[in-house]
This record gives C-alpha cells, sequence and structure tokens, in this order.
C-alpha cells in the first residue's frame, strides 16, 4: 500500500449547531436540521463530525446513568474539536448554549466557518 502523504490526508470539520429543545420533538427537529449540513461537507471533500448524529438522543440515558448528563457530553464534543482542523457554525446555533462554547473554544485554534456563507473548500486549509 502506498503511503500517503500529509497534503493527502482529509481534513476534519465539527458541525456545531442547536441541539437541546424543550421536547423530544424539539431535540429530533434539530437532529434533522443537522443532517442536511455534513451532506454538502461530505461532497465538498471533508470529514465530518456532526454531534447530533454521535449522539442522537442519548439525553433519555442520562436517567440510567448518572454520569451521562449534559456537562459529560459537552466535555466529549470539545475532545473531539479539540481533534478537528475546522468547525462549521449552523445557523440555528445563535441561541445555543453549547454550540457557543464549542465556537469560543476553537475560536483560538482552528478556522470557522458558518453556514450563512458558502461551503468551505478543505484544499484552502494549510
Amino acid at each position: 500500500m502506498e503511503k500517503k502523504s500529509q497534503e493527502d490526508n482529509m481534513k476534519i470539520i465539527y458541525v456545531a449547531g442547536k441541539y437541546n429543545g424543550k421536547t423530544y420533538s424539539e431535540i429530533d427537529d434539530n437532529i434533522r436540521k443537522a443532517e442536511e449540513v455534513p451532506i454538502k461537507l461530505l461532497a465538498a471533500g471533508w470529514c465530518v463530525i456532526t454531534p447530533h448524529k454521535n449522539y442522537s438522543h442519548y439525553e433519555i440515558y442520562g436517567a440510567i446513568y448518572e454520569s451521562l448528563d449534559y456537562k459529560y457530553f459537552m466535555q466529549c464534543d470539545l475532545e473531539i474539536l479539540n481533534r478537528c482542523d475546522a468547525l462549521f457554525v449552523m445557523t440555528n446555533s445563535v441561541d445555543s448554549p453549547g454550540a457557543k462554547e464549542e465556537i469560543e473554544f476553537a475560536s483560538d485554534k482552528i478556522p470557522i466557518f458558518h453556514e450563512m456563507y458558502e461551503i468551505p473548500d478543505p484544499r484552502d486549509l494549510k
């Protein structure tokens, strides 16, 4: 197998957006909205992490496992984000405390792109 050069490495982008809602249905709507974004990013050549899908409705397990609370999921998200090359912010993140925390965490580490603009090209990252 041929060894890939550094230039051949895929770039990983993390999708930040609103997850929580007052009801299961609102959360489900936010997960569905987050399903649309990764397809566009994948088509542009990104390797995509979408926490909405990674932990889809895992909040229900907090009743069984006390340690699975909001704080723990945010710690996991920030650890994953720390290993990414870029952050992509969905437009619905404006009123999301979690997305705001992810943006603040990434602000001095990696490029941040916003859904309201065009889909970024991973080849533009140096």
